[in-house]
């Protein structure tokens, strides 16, 4: 689709999202204003002292981020409910359920970056994808290219040796390519830049892995087929499930991902429909827009907001919107994996380079003209997810003090 041919993003689905979104906010709110009543009726002076508003100003947005969260789950709840886990009513599966068996598929790359990873386990999951494609009779129509950003001569060696075994095994030279960069400028959004600038206009879709990504040949071939299905679909992501774990503390995620992740997931994108998120893997992405419009800049600024943007995918499923192209999140696409960090370290290292990159988001909150509001929320949630520990310990800290206040009988 060109420039010209861009669809408006006043939609069919605008309507819709407009009452969820509202109906949604109402219910946010009142059991907020209901938080707020009871907190008042609590504190010994009902907040009219300095130390009782302070404790009220830091309460309502933690309640107000608690209360969202669970209102979303329960948005969930009832979709599965009504639907039978196969996802919303408005969602693509739904509507093009009966063109997907028939519709053609076209070339598409799938892309997985890589920077000093585990070397046997990133091709033994590609091997596991590139295999159930073939499964499926389609494999002709996927190429597949890892794309290395590795500085450590041993490990490329040894990815380089991975994908020649891998090529020799299951006779696809020519179909699966290794690249290594020789300067690894800008990351993964660089990586990913370079493959789209060298091959890019190739393919009409690609599809971005991570390193511990695993999907399945059917989920693959659905994605390309939504994609053929809308014309207007810039981006649809997938709902990795967390798959493989063997520790304890993996484990325990992957046991909670899967009982409540599926409410909290459906409920999302039952608000956001056609303006959806991308987490930046285990998603279809319309390359001609992509290249069009979802070149990130760095950043001019000062402290964080100075350099390389670190949580890009947010950002760059906010501009596809912005430039007309609707962003999904199907929830019924089954046969998408990730894997969790085996360890609290690394949970901790992940989540220090995720609240970089969330509070980077500041900036295209309040400043980025064209944003969506769907998006801008996104944003703001990201944000208020990482400023709510610094919010919680001033409302512990004060509250503390209300109550040491009060053991000391200070308060009548």
């Amino acid at each position: 689709m060109t420039d010209s041919a861009m669809p408006s993003t006043k939609d069919a689905f605008r309507g819709i999202a407009l009452l969820r979104r509202w109906i949604f906010t109402a219910f946010v709110l009142l059991q907020t204003a209901l938080g707020i009543w009871g907190m008042i009726l609590v504190l010994p002076y009902h907040g009219s002292t300095a130390i009782e508003k302070t404790i009220l100003i830091t309460f309502i947005p933690l309640y107000a981020f608690v209360a969202a969260g669970s209102w979303m789950a329960l948005f969930g709840f009832y979709l599965r409910r009504r639907y039978k886990n196969r996802g919303d009513a408005h969602s693509l599966m739904s509507r093009f359920a009966d063109r997907l068996p028939t519709t053609k598929l076209v070339k598409t790359a799938v892309a997985l970056p890589i920077y000093h990873e585990d070397v046997e386990r990133v091709f033994r999951g590609l091997r596991a994808s590139i295999q159930s494609v073939l499964a499926t009779g389609q494999g002709e129509m996927f190429e597949f290219f890892i794309l290395s950003d590795s500085r450590d001569p041993e490990i490329w060696l040894e990815e380089r040796a991975a994908w020649l075994a891998l090529c020799n095994d299951l006779d696809l030279h020519g179909r699966v390519h290794y690249r290594r960069r020789r300067v690894n400028l800008k990351a993964k959004t660089g990586n990913v830049s370079d493959f789209l600038r060298r091959w890019g206009r190739n393919f009409k879709y690609f599809i971005v892995f991570d390193a511990d990504s695993v999907m399945s040949g059917e989920a693959l071939v659905t994605l390309v087929r939504l994609m053929e299905c809308e014309p207007k679909a810039g981006m649809i992501q997938t709902v990795p499930r967390l798959f493989n774990a063997r520790s304890a503390f993996a484990r325990m995620q992957q046991f909670v991902t899967h009982l409540y992740g599926p409410l909290f997931s459906e409920g999302l994108a039952a608000l956001q429909l056609n303006e959806a998120v991308f987490w930046g893997h285990n998603a279809i992405i319309r390359t001609e827009a992509f290249m069009a419009h979802c070149g990130l800049k760095s950043m001019r600024g000062f402290g964080l907001w100075r350099g390389t943007v670190l949580s890009h995918d947010f950002v760059e499923a906010a501009f596809i919107r912005r430039a007309g192209y609707e962003v999904w999140l199907e929830t019924a696409i089954e046969g998408s994996f990730e894997e969790s960090p085996p360890s609290l370290d690394d949970e901790l290292i992940r989540d220090k380079r995720w609240s970089k990159g969330n509070l980077q988001h500041l900036r295209f909150f309040g400043y980025e003209r064209g944003i969506a509001t769907a998006h801008r929320m996104a944003f703001m949630n990201g944000i208020f997810a990482y400023m709510a520990s610094p919010v919680w310990f001033l409302f512990l800290l004060f509250s503390t003090i209300e109550v040491a206040q009060f053991a000391a009988g200070d308060i009548n």
